[in-house]
């Protein structure tokens, strides 16, 4: 009885000890930006160990080859076992797995951000570019909608008319995810009359943080359409002889 009872006290302490001593994968979150670069440290392992890799649950490096031929042009293997990313796409957001025997060891969760395309319809008309003119009629509320197209997450959109944000009470937000939710595309509108004869509407996002404030500016120019009985009547008196 007593040797038995050595015996299984032993295995105790032994099975303790292993517990006790297991060293838990580290996990490490990265975000950076669309088109940059990025290293993952392979796993710290003695010198005859076969690293490989992981991407999505799936091995996408394995005894030094690439697995995953869509990932081609952007994971490259660097002789310490380190994963090099570059151009950073959207493909390459997700989890990566440095693995060991078997044993997931570094855990890699990389997220990018993408600055979104900014563009203005307005009353049917669309605007790209900065400097674009808008000409609104005198005296006739017209529809205008503002996009963000593209962004990674979704921004913060507003609009300003000469420098003065329109409240939020008066426009409608909407924000759609995109491909597969990586990435999105965020719409406000409002309806525009102003009494300027000439101006500027400007369509802004923010919320990003390598891209903290993006600005869309279109000038606006009023015009009067007048009747074409009164254009008529307008020409007869402009070459009426005194």
């Amino acid at each position: 009885m007593e040797t038995a009872t050595i015996y299984v006290t032993f295995q105790l302490v032994l099975i303790f000890y292993m517990t006790y001593t297991a060293i838990p994968a580290s996990v490490y979150t990265y975000q950076t930006v669309v088109n940059g670069s990025l290293v993952l440290n392979g796993c710290q392992t003695d010198k005859d160990d076969t690293i490989n890799w992981k991407f999505q649950g799936r091995l996408f490096f394995f005894a030094g080859n690439l697995l995953q031929t869509n990932l081609t042009n952007s994971l490259h293997m660097l002789t310490n076992n380190s994963v090099y990313i570059k151009p950073i796409s959207l493909l390459n957001i997700g989890k990566y797995e440095c693995i060991k025997n078997q044993k997931t060891l570094s855990t890699y969760f990389v997220d990018i951000e993408v600055p979104p395309t900014l563009s203005m319809i307005v009353d049917g008309h669309s605007y790209h570019d900065n400097g674009d003119t808008i000409y609104i009629p005198y005296n006739k509320t017209i529809p205008v909608s503002c996009y963000a197209i593209g962004s990674r997450p979704s921004v913060n959109l507003f609009i300003t008319v000469d420098n003065e944000e329109i409240s939020r009470t008066d426009i409608n937000t909407s924000t759609n995810t995109f491909l597969d939710g990586t990435t999105f595309d965020t719409t406000i509108q409002f309806a525009l009359r102003t009494a300027e004869e000439t101006g500027t509407l400007s369509c802004h996002s923010s919320g990003l943080s390598y891209y903290p404030g993006q600005r869309l500016d279109v000038s606006y120019s009023i015009y009067v359409f007048l009747e074409s009985v009164d254009l008529a009547l307008l020409c007869d008196k402009a070459y009426m002889p005194l």
